[in-house]
């Protein structure tokens, strides 16, 4: 029921590559439309979200996303036998509470190190599109074909990358 809410994205990531689209030409007067197609295509999002959340709702309420209820009331089962599940809460081993807490603080960054990659990342991107459009004559000569083939292009490639997923999940 899920992979409805994927698909419920969609309109909305073709609404945010239209806004930056616009931007991208400079808010060229020629491509007014495109502020309009992004209303448009946020009203048609925001209404797919509400039925794929309405859709899981449904689900939920009718029991159908419930199939694997049976197979964790198997593990509770097991682990009361254990000792490990105590009233329905499972408490850990110490052997996997230390385990845990040494894989968490390996792999915590430190905040100086991380604030600095940040920063990087951040600096390099908005040169690379300050100075970087300046290479290329696209953004200064608008047309609503390069337009439609920025914001189309990217959604039809996550639309089958949703699928994609979709058929894997399904088997």
């Amino acid at each position: 029921a899920y992979y409805r809410l994927c698909y419920g994205m969609l309109p909305l990531h073709a609404s945010s590559l239209c806004a930056v689209t616009y931007h991208f030409f400079y808010n060229a007067p020629e491509l007014n439309s495109l502020v309009t197609l992004q209303a448009a295509l946020t009203c048609v999002g925001n209404t797919t979200l509400l039925l794929a959340a309405y859709h899981i709702y449904n689900t939920e309420i009718s029991g159908e996303a419930s199939t694997a209820s049976a197979a964790d009331a198997e593990e509770v089962e097991e682990a009361d036998e254990d000792g490990d599940n105590v009233g329905g809460l499972f408490f850990p081993s110490e052997v996997e509470v230390a385990s845990f807490l040494r894989d968490r603080d390996a792999a915590v960054e430190s905040a100086l190190g991380f604030g600095l990659k940040a920063f990087a990342v951040c600096l390099s991107s908005a040169l690379a599109v300050k100075y970087g459009s300046l290479l290329i004559p696209l953004p200064f000569h608008p047309s609503e074909a390069w337009a439609a083939a920025i914001i189309v292009a990217p959604t039809i490639v996550l639309g089958l990358d949703i699928l994609r997923q979709d058929k894997l999940l399904a088997k």
